[in-house]
């Protein structure tokens, strides 16, 4: 199978966003109070991509993106970013918390603090007015290569509103995402102690455009 290598794409750098939006951060729920540490998490997710660089990781040869979630490993910040890594414009994305937290069934509340593609729009579709019961969906445009989303995720569970999951607990967290020619990507968060972060690099499930 051929080898995608994140150095590849190093000189071409990543877009960032300067957009987010308001969340309660005087919520007792610690995940809504991470709102303010944004900035830090999107700078670590883009250290943890350079520390790949560096690396030389060989990515699965059919890889689409990857998504980082920074840590510490007990930390509360929830805050996921997306490296979209093919030449297809990445139009949805759904993140699944149902087998994390050794498939406690953890739902999603709310996502705040979302980030678009630089030129791009982001949409949470779900959830939107009114709490979460389950996966995330979201929609952006113009989500081009090498291009970056971040936003923030408060999972909680179903018999109490205010729960705080970790880093570590976000384990087995399924993120797919579909692309505008169809093609569909799939992968599993996963802590790296060595890095010191969750990543999933995903890959793709559907046949080829």
């Amino acid at each position: 199978m051929r080898l995608f290598r994140v150095s590849a794409v190093l000189a071409l750098g990543l877009a960032c966003s300067t957009f987010a939006a308001a969340a309660d951060t005087g919520a007792s729920d610690p995940n809504l109070r991470t709102a303010v540490e944004r900035f830090s998490a999107d700078r670590q997710a883009r250290q943890v991509f350079d520390q790949l660089i560096f690396r030389d990781l060989a990515a699965p040869g059919d890889a689409c993106a990857l998504v980082v979630l920074p840590g510490p490993v007990d930390g509360f910040n929830i805050r996921l970013t997306i490296f979209n890594l093919i030449r297809e414009t990445l139009a949805f994305t759904e993140v699944n918390t149902f087998a994390a937290l050794g498939n406690a069934s953890v739902l999603i509340e709310s996502v705040f603090s979302p980030a678009a593609p630089a030129g791009g729009t982001i949409e949470v579709l779900y959830p939107t007015t009114t709490p979460g019961k389950g996966a995330t969906i979201l929609g952006t445009t113009d989500f081009g290569l090498l291009e970056t989303v971040s936003f923030n995720l408060d999972p909680d569970s179903y018999d109490d509103p205010a729960f705080g999951a970790t880093v570590e607990q976000m384990n087995g967290t399924v993120i797919q995402v579909v692309y505008n020619g169809a093609r569909r990507c799939s992968g599993t968060l996963t802590f790296d102690a060595a890095l010191g972060t969750s990543m999933a690099f995903l890959t793709q499930t559907s046949a080829t455009p």
